[in-house]
């Protein structure tokens, strides 16, 4: 669902709220927080290019979400 329309685009800062709610919730500001990477994906529909940023920011929100990490999967088979 993120990659229609305009959701792309609001991906990174609302991950970045569900991560801090969540250590909230949890009373643990340090909670590490593991997610795996949007797969390969290939089509010839106009979500494409949204994939691709959904992609790129996750790999962005690593850094912004420590501690934890992303597991990459972009190197794997297609969906």
């Amino acid at each position: 669902a993120d990659t229609i329309g305009d959701q792309a685009a609001q991906y990174g800062s609302r991950m970045e709220r569900l991560v801090a709610a969540l250590r909230a919730d949890l009373k643990d500001p340090k909670l590490p927080f593991y997610y795996a990477q949007l797969g390969r994906f290939v089509t010839t529909a106009d979500n494409r290019t949204n994939w691709n940023a959904i992609q790129e920011a996750q790999r962005v929100l690593e850094s912004k979400l420590a501690p934890g990490g992303m597991i990459a999967t972009i190197d794997t088979a297609l969906d």
